[in-house]
């Protein structure tokens, strides 16, 4: 019942919101975690955010919940994202 979407930054920070009703993620403001901005009403911060050092275009979102297992269960409940630029697949625990 979540919603992640990956957002490829401008110049310095990649995200993954959580996007929640009425919630605003701050763009062209803020790129990545709020750092001394202003920020706009119903900001919410990225609930993941990585640097252009790490990598430039988060991309290919998807959370594994699979009825049958194929993979660890360390896996189960996580939340995948790829990066363009630097060619990984890493994952994040929603919780």
């Amino acid at each position: 019942g979540r919603i992640y979407a990956t957002d490829v930054g401008n110049s310095t920070w990649e995200e993954v919101n959580d996007i929640l009703p009425g919630k605003n993620y701050g763009w062209p403001i803020i790129e990545g975690p709020i750092n001394g901005q202003t920020p706009p009403e119903n900001y919410k911060d990225p609930i993941f955010a990585y640097n252009h050092s790490n990598g430039c275009a988060a991309v290919c979102a998807a959370f594994y919940n699979p009825t049958v297992p194929m993979f660890p269960a360390i896996y189960d409940g996580k939340f995948f994202f790829a990066d363009y630029c630097q060619g990984y697949l890493k994952y994040m625990d929603p919780a």
